[in-house]
């Protein structure tokens, strides 16, 4: 995940700006909904859909 410098201005609606988030979900509207909440608050999102996918990070 990222990190975020200390002092540095954060937009209050996009808290996760700077993220790297990996999900992994094999049910598809599960994972859509939680990829898109996380994108509204600013992350990078990296997708899985099986445990190999989500050990390589892809």
């Amino acid at each position: 995940m990222g990190s975020k410098t200390e002092g540095s201005k954060t937009d209050p609606a996009r808290p996760l700006q700077g993220m790297r988030i990996l999900v992994a979900d094999d049910e598809f509207l599960i994972a859509v909904t939680i990829e898109e909440t996380l994108c509204d608050a600013g992350a990078e999102i990296v997708s899985a859909s099986t445990l190999p996918d989500a050990a390589k990070g892809q």
